[in-house]
C-alpha cells in the first residue's frame, strides 16, 4: 500500500493487487484530506467499493440524460430545418431575418410565423400590440419584466421582425 502526499491537502491511497494471472493490479481506494488518516485507521476497500458502484450508477444515468437531450436537440433543430423550408417556399427567407423580395410577407408566411408562437407568446404579442410596455405586461401577468422581454425577443425571432413596425405588420397580416 502506497500514501500520496496530493498538492490540493488529500493524500491519494493506492494498493497494489494481484489479479488471477499473477499480473499486479493498481486501483484507487480513496482520497481523504491530510490528517484525517491516522495508522491503521486507513479506509476499507469494501467501502470504497459500494461507493465506486453508486458513482458508476450515477454515470451511467447521467450519461443516458445526455444521450436523451442530444437525441432532442436534433429533433429540434430537424423540426426548425423543415419549419425553415416552408417558410422559404412561401416566400420567406428565415436566414435573412425577413421576406424575399418586396419586403412584405404574404399572409400565409404572417399566419405561419403567428401560428408558430406559443399561447404566452400570442398573449404577449397582444399586450405589446396594445402598447404596453413590459413592465406592466410583468405586472400583469405575474412575471418578471425579464421573462416577458425574453417572450418579447422569442416573438421577433420567430417572426422574422427586426422592430415593432415590422411586427405589426406581420401581426396585422396574419389577423
Amino acid at each position: 500500500m502506497t500514501i500520496h502526499a496530493l498538492q490540493n491537502g488529500f493524500v491519494r491511497i493506492k494498493t497494489a493487487q494481484v489479479d488471477a494471472r499473477g499480473i499486479p493490479q493498481r486501483a484507487l481506494i480513496g482520497a481523504e484530506p491530510k490528517g484525517r488518516l491516522a495508522p491503521g485507521s486507513l479506509p476499507e476497500p469494501e467501502a470504497n467499493g459500494s461507493r465506486i458502484a453508486e458513482l458508476e450508477a450515477e454515470l451511467a444515468a447521467t450519461r443516458n440524460d445526455l444521450r436523451r437531450a442530444i437525441a432532442e436537440l436534433a429533433t429540434a433543430k430537424a423540426a426548425q430545418k423543415a419549419m425553415d423550408e416552408k417558410l422559404k417556399r412561401l416566400g420567406y427567407d428565415p436566414a435573412a431575418g425577413g421576406a424575399a423580395g418586396n419586403g412584405v410577407l404574404s399572409v400565409a408566411v404572417a399566419i405561419t410565423c403567428v401560428g408558430s408562437l406559443t399561447a404566452r407568446q400570442r398573449e404577449i404579442l397582444d399586450l405589446v400590440l396594445d402598447g404596453h410596455p413590459s413592465k406592466n405586461i410583468a405586472a400583469d401577468l405575474g412575471i418578471s419584466q425579464r421573462t416577458v422581454d425574453n417572450h418579447r425577443a422569442a416573438i421577433m425571432r420567430k417572426t422574422g421582425s427586426k422592430s415593432m413596425p415590422a411586427l405589426v405588420r406581420t401581426a396585422m397580416s396574419a389577423a
